[in-house]
């Protein structure tokens, strides 16, 4: 908007009997309307400039805050419900995209079903005060008793005759059900009015909880599964599947049921309503839902099983829609209210940057491997006594750790360092390095150094982790204390190191070199039993002993 605009808009923001301000991309107040100050008592330059969080009445929850965040990212209109920017009670928040930042609009509420601080169950449930609630800005939720549809259809029908629509083709009503069990609803309000779950209580907001999981995984696989379980586990839908529809080919690719459900792997089944679904997802870009599929749609092959409401939300990649989250209630009606959908669409925006961090550590993942590798060859070529060498230490190194039980991402720092163990030698002369006999005292003394040059110039490679700098340093030290550079003794010397230390020497054993002929691999494993305790972990040398005799 230019600045011109925005001198005309400031006295008619300034008019607006609701909370008006603009953020800008840093969550900093940029303008505060009249209303809004006389509300909060304070003046406006006591908030220009300050974060949002550090402005209002109350602190905001994380969840809110995450909300604002998710609004600069997707650059989308949203609204939702949250306490602390009124006086008191909740408020509902709309957020507009507005020149890098945001306008936002705080409406009181005087009842109210959801706010962030809610469970994603509670999204669906029933108003929490009074028979009437409010829903969204043009919807509400009624609350009886009994499961007698028809006499509220009949009600609303008789009202609805005798109320102008909005629209000559428009109805006043629109009746949605939601049924449920009277003990299932008591257990909800128990467990929505525990001093456990109460804000402020200290509990871990399951989103939060999710977020922070999310981080921690490191397999797309394992990231679109934890994503689906919770959405599963925090709304009453009854499957949750993951969609490839990049480009012509649609596919499901991974679901989770309810326990007990029918196995829904026919999910081919359910492709007359996808069919619906997606092209609406892809033109809106946006969630696409029904609350009561008309084609009856079969989830499974059962005539008592419907599909009576479903929604497609999208997930991104660069700005394209490649996949689409589908949540479907087989068994009930399921009211999609905005809430759920803006609900799926902040799942599917956090699993988009899970998807996205993995894909880029990944990338960075084969960019370090080749650079390990290209180092590994370099040095090969520069000591004809490491021909393959590396290679084989690597090799044998991950295969003896994998059945010592390691897990990523102790395997792929044990490949690394493996590779690059000897790094050093790249600064050592050529004199020293290919010498065909026995070192002098000082030509060793030179020798012992590519530990702590390896490691040097190891640092200064963007990505190699601790782990595989300690092996670098600290693969020529000995069980005893004796070894080099630093007379480590015993557990002080990493694991990582202590492994490639035993398959570093077996591979130097049984390889030729200019100065010795190969052992035999009986000989060479009687010299590593032999300096159990003193140069190698003796438990380290059991295990590779049996390791040894397995076959490869």
């Amino acid at each position: 908007m230019p600045d011109d605009q925005m001198a005309v808009t400031i006295p008619l923001l300034d008019s607006v009997e609701d909370i008006l301000f603009l953020l800008d991309a840093d969550r900093r107040f940029t303008f505060v309307n009249a209303f809004a100050l006389r509300t909060w008592n304070r003046q406006a330059h006591d908030l220009l400039g300050n974060l949002l969080e550090d402005g209002l009445p109350r602190r905001p929850s994380q969840e809110t805050i995450d909300f604002f965040q998710s609004a600069f990212w997707t650059r989308t209109r949203c609204e939702f419900e949250s306490s602390g920017f009124t006086a008191e009670g909740n408020a509902s928040i709309t957020l507009s995209p507005y020149q890098g930042g945001l306008i936002v609009h705080c409406r009181r509420l005087f009842s109210s079903i959801v706010s962030p601080t809610s469970s994603a169950d509670d999204l669906h449930g029933p108003p929490e005060s009074g028979p009437i609630s409010r829903w969204n800005d043009n919807e509400r939720a009624v609350r009886i008793q009994g499961e007698d549809i028809a006499a509220l259809k009949n009600t609303l029908n008789l009202v609805d005759a005798h109320v102008t629509p909005w629209t000559p083709d428009s109805r006043t009503f629109r009746v949605e059900m939601s049924i449920r069990p009277a003990d299932a609803e008591q257990r909800q309000e128990q467990s929505v009015l525990s001093p456990g779950t109460a804000a402020g209580s200290g509990k871990v907001h399951p989103f939060v909880a999710f977020s922070r999981q999310l981080e921690e995984l490191q397999n797309s696989n394992d990231i679109i599964m934890h994503t689906l379980g919770y959405l599963l586990t925090g709304t009453e839908f009854d499957l949750a599947a993951y969609i490839d529809c990049e480009g012509e080919q649609v596919s499901f690719s991974q679901w989770v049921t309810r326990p007990g459900l029918p196995d829904l792997a026919l999910l081919s089944d359910v492709q007359p309503l996808l069919n619906r679904l997606l092209p609406e997802m892809r033109r809106t870009r946006a969630t696409a839902w029904t609350t009561d599929d008309p084609a009856g749609v079969k989830a499974v092959p059962s005539p008592d099983t419907r599909i009576p409401s479903a929604l497609l939300t999208p997930v991104f990649r660069k700005g394209e829609v490649v996949a689409g989250i589908l949540l479907l209630a087989a068994h009930h009606v399921q009211v999609v209210a905005p809430h759920t959908r803006q609900g799926a669409e902040l799942t599917a925006l956090h699993l988009e940057h899970a998807l996205e961090f993995c894909r880029i550590a990944g990338e960075d993942r084969s960019t370090l491997a080749s650079s390990v590798l290209s180092l590994s060859i370099a040095l090969e070529a520069r000591d004809i006594e490491t021909h393959r060498h590396t290679q084989r230490t690597a090799l044998m190194a991950v295969q003896f750790g994998e059945r010592l039980g390691l897990q990523e991402p102790d395997l792929e720092h044990l490949r690394q360092s493996a590779y690059l163990h000897d790094l050093g030698k790249l600064c050592i002369p050529d004199a020293i390095l290919q010498c065909s006999g026995r070192l002098t005292a000082e030509a060793w003394q030179v020798m012992q150094t590519h530990t702590t040059s390896g490691w040097a110039l190891a640092s200064r490679i963007p990505g190699l982790s601790p782990a595989v700098l300690e092996v670098i340093r600290h693969h020529h030290e000995h069980w005893d204390g004796s070894g080099y550079p630093d007379g480590l003794a015993g557990e002080e010397m990493p694991l990582l190191a202590r492994l490639v230390a035993v398959c570093d020497v077996y591979d130097a054993l049984i390889s030729e070199r200019p100065y010795k002929q190969a052992w035999s691999v009986e000989a060479t494993l009687e010299e590593i039993q032999a300096q159990s305790g003193r140069l190698f972990d003796p438990e380290i040398v059991r295990a590779f002993l049996v390791f040894s005799q397995a076959p490869s």
